[in-house]
C-alpha cells in the first residue's frame, strides 16, 4: 500500500513530507488526538458489532481471524503496518487528488465492507465511510501522524478484543481439562 501511495505521489509530483509526518511541531497533540479518535472508533465498532443483527457479520469474521492464531507481536505489528501504509495510500496520496469522502468511500470498498448482497456489512461499511473520513480530517486538520496513530489505534483495539475474546473460558474449554 505505501508503495501504490508513493508512486502516486510521484506520478502526481504530490512531493513526500515524511519528515513532517513522523516529526511534526504538534507531535504530542497528533498522538493524543489521534489515540483517542482511534479508540473511540474501536468501542463504537465493537458496539456495532455486538448488535444481535449482526451476528452472522461477527462470526464470519471472528472464525476467519481467530484462525490465524494471532500472537501481541502481530496484533501490533499488523496494526502499525496497517496504520502507516493505508494511511499513505488513502490519505496522503488519493485523498490529494479525489478529496476526502471519494478517498473513505474507496477505502471502505477495497476492505469489502460495502456488499450488495449483504446488508449487515454495508451498514458496517457505512459506519466506516464515516469512520475514514474522520482518518481525512485528522490527515487534512492536524497532520499526518494523526490519521497513521488512529488507525493503529482502532486496529489495535479491535484486534486485541479478538484476542482477549478467543482466551475467555468457554464449557467446552472446562469439560477437556
Amino acid at each position: 500500500m505505501p508503495l501504490l501511495g508513493w508512486g502516486l505521489s510521484w506520478l502526481f509530483d504530490l512531493g513526500f513530507p515524511i519528515l513532517e509526518w513522523f516529526w511534526p511541531s504538534n507531535l504530542i497533540v497528533q498522538f493524543i488526538v489521534g489515540t483517542l479518535f482511534g479508540i473511540v472508533l474501536g468501542v463504537i465498532a465493537s458496539w456495532l458489532t455486538e448488535r444481535s443483527f449482526m451476528n452472522s457479520v461477527k462470526n464470519r469474521y471472528h472464525t476467519l481471524l481467530s484462525s490465524l492464531k494471532f500472537t501481541w507481536f502481530d496484533v501490533f505489528f499488523i496494526s502499525i503496518c496497517a496504520g502507516i501504509g493505508e494511511e499513505i495510500l488513502f490519505r496522503f496520496a488519493l485523498q490529494s487528488l479525489i478529496g476526502v469522502w471519494l478517498a473513505a468511500l474507496i477505502f471502505v470498498v477495497i476492505h469489502g465492507y460495502l456488499n450488495p448482497k449483504d446488508w449487515r456489512i454495508s451498514i458496517y461499511g457505512c459506519f466506516m465511510i464515516v469512520a475514514s473520513a474522520g482518518f481525512g480530517y485528522l490527515a487534512r486538520e492536524l497532520g499526518m501522524l494523526s490519521a497513521m496513530v488512529a488507525h493503529t489505534a482502532v486496529d489495535v483495539y479491535l484486534l486485541a478484543q479478538l484476542k482477549l475474546e478467543d482466551k475467555k473460558p468457554t464449557f467446552d474449554s472446562f469439560e477437556n481439562d
